[in-house]
């Protein structure tokens, strides 16, 4: 039984990001979230694709994976083509043309994924081609919202659906040592935690030890 653990970043203390990266590179995370926004999709500014660049370029051996949560995604495309992320998840309802900007993704060897709200039906996405889900447990825009309950039932539809069960799962939103046990109980791929690994009362990496012990508690 295994999941991947994605920091998100935009929980990180952004006056001391870099370190924050390095301790996570020390528990042997190397993958990282991060949120960008644009003030109009979700009302909150989140990271940018120039940290995108910086991060690959300083820790060239780290993977990104970007949540857009932006209107006109195809935008923002080209910055993060040039800045080497590994994967990026799309809103499909914030552009005109989701399936050709899934296309542009994967063309660039980058997985191609799409966000789906917690107030969403499923079934308006199964008609699009692409790489993996981002599974929201909390309405997109800010770190440190309580999990949605409708997330665990939406993984069990994907899991059990004929298309889509072998893509790859990513929940993201609220996920902390109190729920994560459901989550791995319903075989998800990976959980993007933020305010659960940058809690500032206790060190980042006390906090991905608590997670990691949680995990190994249910082998």
């Amino acid at each position: 039984m295994s999941i991947k653990i994605y920091p998100s970043l935009l929980a990180a203390n952004q006056l001391d990001i870099g370190p924050s990266i390095e301790e996570c590179i020390s528990q042997d995370l190397k993958t990282l979230h991060i949120d960008i926004m644009d003030m109009h999709y979700v009302p909150n500014i989140g990271l940018s694709t120039m940290l995108c660049q910086q991060i690959t370029e300083r820790f060239p051996d780290l993977q990104c994976h970007v949540h857009l949560m932006t209107l006109c995604p195809e935008r923002y495309l080209d910055a993060l083509f040039s800045s080497n992320v590994s994967a990026i998840a799309i809103h499909p309802h914030t552009t005109q043309a989701p399936q050709s900007i899934i296309k542009d993704i994967q063309k660039q060897n980058i997985a191609a994924g799409l966000a789906i709200n917690p107030h969403e039906p499923l079934d308006s996405f199964f008609n699009y081609e692409f790489d993996y889900f981002l599974m929201m447990g909390v309405t997109p825009g800010f770190s440190g919202q309580t999990l949605n309950q409708s997330l665990f039932e939406k993984i069990k539809i994907i899991k059990d659906h004929p298309k889509f069960s072998k893509h790859e799962v990513v929940a993201d939103g609220g996920i902390n040592i109190h729920n994560i046990n459901q989550l791995v109980k319903l075989n998800v791929d990976g959980c993007v935690i933020g305010s659960g690994i940058f809690n500032h009362k206790n060190a980042i990496s006390e906090n991905i030890l608590k997670i990691k012990d949680q995990l190994a508690s249910m082998k």
